[in-house]
């Protein structure tokens, strides 16, 4: 399946959907079974200039790093995404 998401309208917080219009499908199996797919290629670019913007406007930032005497905020999720250091260790059973 695409990536799915939906469009950059009111709702979205002023984002845009990006390039490309979003695309639904749907096709049925040899079962019957209904497959359903949603297309929306620019979601990926929307999504990371939404939490650019969010960083750039000091919103929802929610860890600060410090490195040599210099602050950085950032999103704790978006961190926890790029690299396992940043991935809570599980502890306990």
């Amino acid at each position: 399946m695409a990536e799915s998401g939906g469009g950059g309208g009111a709702g979205s917080g002023g984002f845009s959907a990006g390039p490309g219009p979003e695309r639904p499908s749907s096709t049925a199996d040899k079962n019957g079974a209904l497959k359903c797919t949603f297309s929306a290629p620019g979601h990926s670019t929307s999504l990371l200039q939404g939490l650019a913007a969010l960083r750039a406007q000091g919103q929802l930032l929610d860890v600060m790093l410090t490195i040599n005497q210099e602050t950085f905020h950032a999103h704790k999720v978006v961190l926890a995404a790029c690299s396992d250091y940043f991935r809570p260790r599980r502890q306990g059973p």
